[in-house]
């Protein structure tokens, strides 16, 4: 299994992004994403992730959420950690 620190990447990580929307923040993080791993295009991911969140909120509580979703053309596992405006 990989270290936190191999899946969290600076190239990965967004402080204080405008989270206007859930949809801003899907395409913001798909776009990430997308930048880093080639083979994975934006669009797909950002489908991925709002499909996934059809299926049940991945909200927390507080302002915190953990959007995910699985990607078969991903060859690893990916984190982005992104932290919203107050």
């Amino acid at each position: 299994m990989q270290q936190l620190a191999q899946l969290l990447t600076p190239a990965r990580t967004l402080c204080r992004e405008p989270g206007i929307s859930r949809k801003r923040l899907f395409e913001t993080l798909a776009s990430v994403i997308a930048q880093d791993q080639i083979s994975l295009p934006s669009e797909e991911i950002f489908s991925q992730l709002v499909a996934r969140e059809k299926l049940g909120s991945t909200a927390i509580g507080d302002g915190i959420a953990i959007p995910h979703c699985k990607l078969k053309e991903a060859e690893s596992p990916l984190l982005e950690v992104a932290e919203p405006l107050a």
